[in-house]
């Protein structure tokens, strides 16, 4: 299929479809992209057959029709497209990219908890961006995850987000068991900047020496006054490079 014929294609509409269909289990991958750009296309006629694809074709289509859906960004697609989820690590992450272009927020929890398993972090933190606000809820509850690798990915994606509905959730996540979690919270309430300036001084007291000592940096880059008596506290930290992280920061402040 050359590339020129996919303006011929789309005009055909609804007939078109299931020989585009048909190229998706092509074993030439630029024929098969053109299909699924056709099929974008083409759109919401094209929804049922892309469906029925995503849940029974063979692997090669069933990516395509998933491309396929995000790019139409049909919401008839969001409850096969989670199912598609669990099928393996390259569907997952084609399915997510699908999701997030459709945008519905009831395939955020899905998303996050198959993105944070299987640690594909920055695809993890691209669905947050796309998602936006409507993502901070799923990310909330993903923080009580029994995962910490699922605890961590929700930290790092509200960091993405900045929305400071988070700044409370985050705060409890700094007191987390594991030691990466606390961290990836203590990194995200920086992203969250201002709003979060009243719990990362509270961080500056934690029993984990990496939290007091970046959450001490995070604080002389924001340069809230706020924070100058508990920094000045902080100088006096038996870690010496939270001591530094605290007199670094002050320095910053008080320029």
């Amino acid at each position: 299929m050359a590339q020129a014929l996919i303006p011929q294609l789309v005009s055909l509409g609804e007939a078109a479809v299931a020989p585009l269909i048909d190229a998706l289990s092509d074993s030439d991958r630029p024929y098969r992209n053109r299909a699924v750009e056709a099929l974008g296309k083409i759109g919401p006629p094209a929804v049922p057959a892309l469906l029925a694809v995503v849940e029974s074709g063979p692997k090669a289509a069933k990516l395509g029709a998933a491309r396929a859906l995000g790019a139409i960004g049909d919401r008839r697609a969001v409850g096969p497209l989670i199912r598609m989820l669990d099928s393996g690590r390259e569907e997952l992450g084609v399915a997510s990219e699908a999701l997030s272009l459709i945008g519905d927020p009831s395939a955020v929890e899905a998303i996050v908890k198959n993105l944070g398993e299987f640690g594909m972090e920055t695809l993890m933190q691209g669905c947050a961006a796309s998602f936006g606000t409507k993502a901070v809820g799923a990310l909330v509850t993903a923080l009580a995850s029994p995962s910490a690798t699922v605890r961590e990915r929700a930290a790092n994606a509200l960091g993405v987000i900045r929305d400071a509905q988070a700044v409370q959730p985050l705060t409890h996540a700094v007191a987390d068991a594991r030691p990466e979690v606390r961290l990836a919270a203590t990194l995200a309430l920086g992203e969250l900047g201002e709003p979060a300036v009243d719990a990362l001084v509270a961080a500056l007291v934690s029993e984990d020496c990496r939290v007091r000592e970046t959450a001490a940096a995070i604080l002389g880059r924001i340069g809230d006054p706020r924070a100058i008596g508990s920094l000045q506290a902080a100088t006096a930290d038996a870690e010496p490079r939270v001591r530094d992280a605290a007199s670094a920061a002050l320095s910053r402040l008080q320029t």
